[in-house]
């Protein structure tokens, strides 16, 4: 599974490569979807996001933001957190364009559609 959340180079950052094909199959087996740092990244940034911050659980640069997690089931396995903790600020000034929806209906949406 490892292998399914690494990244590729794409364009002018990182892009989750084979993670679009293992969560076509998780979705088979009813999971909603699964999320890598760098596919997170990724959709963040484009629904216009930046300055991304990946936290460890409980823990944030603001101090009313410590703590509030409430996944009891919360762990690390070799450095992978069950959870993913970020916290990202809307970018008014990011020109969105439709490239992610297009991309996510490429490579997720429409084999979701088709009963797979």
């Amino acid at each position: 599974m490892e292998d399914a959340f690494r990244s590729v180079p794409r364009g002018r950052g990182r892009h989750p490569g084979r993670l679009w094909g293992a969560n076509r199959a998780f979705h088979g087996w009813g999971h909603k979807f699964l999320y890598s740092r760098p596919m997170l990244t990724h959709v963040l940034e484009g629904c216009g996001f930046s300055a991304l911050t990946f936290h460890r659980y409980g823990e944030s640069d603001h101090s009313a933001l410590r703590g509030m997690e409430r996944h009891a089931d919360y762990g690390e396995a070799d450095g992978w957190p069950s959870v993913w903790i970020v916290e990202a600020v809307p970018d008014l000034t990011a020109a969105r364009s439709d490239e992610l929806a297009r991309e996510i209906d490429f490579n997720f949406d429409r084999y979701v559609r088709a009963g797979h």
